[in-house]
């Protein structure tokens, strides 16, 4: 059992090297994407001095789609801090993508709200401005989707076997007899496994190479299995985490927990026939009323998105992990009536995984502490994947000799 559990631990990481390489490595300045993108970008955060009163979202929308023949407006991110000199950003797409292509294509426009004029925008295909096409590029890069739809699935595959291997990398790791360590004291099993957990320094280079390669997978063996398990989330969400979940601990997302009839979730093709102002009013009445009766604070708003037959007014409110927004609610685009909603807190026990996984495995919202911390599993991980890499060389070259 253990030899093919072995067999199964090199076999899966040999498959893995590349993807989990790449990965790591962008992982590592993405851990920072925010100061990266503000210093890259410095922008599209701030706008012109503040003059007069705010254009309303409609205008703005209709401004930025005027500016781009082929695209429709899917959604407005009003400014985080609530400071009056931030710009709004809104989310433009092409009118006829697929759902597969709908992610990669979108563009990421910043107005001044106070006249629509257009500052920057973010594309994830064909940037026009090359530092601003740095950080989603290496979105693109880190999560497969700069080799199109086949690239993004064939690093969610990466990340399905990369959460089975965190179990069989377990086993192989634990003390060669298992069976026996049963049986005998806690302190028996501990004294011979305490090596694993340990590198050898002075010792030859190979070594070191495998005490390194087992010792990290160990320390931070929990830290590989949300990077994992999240990733799956995040590539393989319909295909494989939602089953698993649903299967596991119930309904995996709001749309699950609160049925929608008739929603849809597939791109937008046309604008909401309600209108971008009134949607946005009738989200802020029914959050009103639901904070009310949830015993929750709103902190502040933070955008409209058109989804299909529905738009989502999500808010940052008191309810929330960190500083993620994760208070929404769901309307017909069509007529405005309340389709579901979803409240930090009030969920069930999938639906929290799955935010606290989503947060954890971007860093940000929990701040720079948490970002050093997002980097150096990143890097991890390139230390991990590299050293397995080395030593599955040096094991054939060595039969080779």
């Amino acid at each position: 059992m253990r030899a093919f559990a072995i067999r199964l631990h090199r076999g899966a990481g040999l498959v893995m090297a590349a993807v989990l390489l790449v990965a790591g490595l962008t992982g590592i300045p993405l851990a920072f994407s925010r100061q990266l993108g503000a210093w890259l970008n410095h922008t599209n955060a701030r706008t012109v001095v503040p003059h007069g009163v705010a254009l309303p979202p409609a205008s703005l929308i209709a401004m930025a789609e005027s500016r781009a023949p082929g695209y429709m407006a899917t959604g407005i991110c009003f400014c985080e801090t609530q400071q009056p000199d931030e710009s709004l950003m809104i989310r433009l797409q092409q009118r006829d993508l697929t759902r597969e292509r709908s992610w990669a294509d979108r563009v990421y426009v910043y107005v001044d709200p106070y006249t629509g004029r257009e500052i920057d925008r973010n594309a994830f295909r064909n940037n026009r401005n090359q530092s601003n096409a740095l950080v989603p590029w290496l979105v693109r890069l880190h999560d497969g989707m700069i080799f199109g739809v086949a690239g993004f699935r064939l690093y969610g595959a990466v990340a399905l076997l990369w959460t089975i291997d965190c179990f069989i990398s377990l086993l192989v790791a634990l003390p060669s007899r298992p069976l026996t360590a049963v049986r005998e004291s806690l302190h028996g099993f501990w004294a011979r496994w305490r090596h694993a957990w340990r590198v050898k320094w002075t010792a030859r280079a190979p070594r070191v190479t495998f005490d390194l390669h087992r010792a990290l997978g160990l320390w931070l063996w929990p830290a590989f299995l949300l990077f994992a398990w999240s990733s799956v989330a995040l590539n393989l969400n319909d295909q494989v985490y939602r089953p698993v979940m649903r299967f596991l601990a119930g309904a995996t997302d709001a749309s699950e927990a609160t049925p929608l009839p008739g929603a849809s979730m597939l791109p937008p093709t046309t604008p909401p026939p309600l209108g971008w102002s009134e949607a946005l009013q009738r989200g802020r009445d029914e959050m009103r009323r639901t904070a009310a009766a949830q015993h929750f604070t709103v902190i502040h708003e933070y955008g409209l998105l058109l989804t299909g037959e529905n738009v989502t007014y999500t808010v940052h409110s008191t309810l929330d992990i960190g500083r993620t927004p994760g208070t929404s609610l769901t309307l017909d685009a069509a007529t405005g009536t309340l389709q579901g909603f979803s409240i930090s807190g009030r969920e069930s026990a999938a639906e929290t995984i799955t935010r606290w996984l989503r947060v954890l495995h971007f860093g940000a919202p929990l701040g720079l502490w948490y970002q050093v911390l997002v980097a150096a599993v990143a890097l991890a991980v390139v230390v991990v994947s590299g050293s397995g890499l080395l030593l599955w060389v040096n094991r054939k070259r060595a039969h080779w000799l």
